[in-house]
């Protein structure tokens, strides 16, 4: 009885917001407000000093990120003709035994693309970003392995910076990327 009365309770205080008033997350909104093209994308993009020590705390403890590990890879070639080449960082991807594979990753693309961001309040909201996908066929299981990431996009500093959240993302933890070459 005493579960129900105390389980109603929160309910009620977080259906009348009082929850929300006393324990606010508020999202971070680190996206890109105009449209971008894919001629400023085009060129090498590096993963940055910061990002690498934020993946070294993921790698210590993965369930304090939950539920976002990072992409995993350090920099990322995003050519002219819409494919693009991944420098690899095994030990931070979730299913790295399929990475590990000898015939992986002969196959990457990417493409400008709304990918699902948050409103202030943790609500869907879509934005610009990046959808890429590689494949491979793994001749040892006949099957092909495809791994997908979107990631977001903003311009700081004149400069633009693809990122991606490590962990929930109303802890603000990020991946950024920036561009090192055209």
């Amino acid at each position: 009885m005493k579960y129900i009365s105390g389980s109603l309770l929160v309910c009620i205080l977080w259906t009348c917001g009082i929850i929300d008033a006393l324990f606010h997350v508020s999202y971070p909104q680190r996206y890109i407000e105009r449209e971008v093209d894919n001629g400023e994308l085009i060129g090498t993009w590096q993963i940055t000093a910061d990002s690498r020590s934020r993946i070294e705390a993921y790698l210590l403890h993965p369930d304090d990120f939950w539920p976002v590990s990072p992409a995993p890879w350090t920099s990322i070639t995003l050519n002219q003709d819409g494919t693009c080449k991944i420098d690899l960082e095994i030990s931070w991807a979730n299913d790295d035994a399929t990475l590990r594979e000898a015939d992986a990753l002969p196959t990457c693309t990417w493409k400008i693309h709304k990918v699902g961001g948050y409103d202030k309040q943790g609500s869907l909201k879509y934005v610009q970003g990046i959808f890429i996908n590689f494949e491979h066929y793994n001749k040892q299981e006949q099957l092909y392995n495809v791994y997908m990431s979107e990631a977001y996009i903003v311009e700081a500093n004149n400069e633009l910076i693809i990122w991606n959240f490590i962990g929930s993302p109303s802890y603000a933890r990020y991946q950024d990327f920036k561009k090192i070459d055209q």
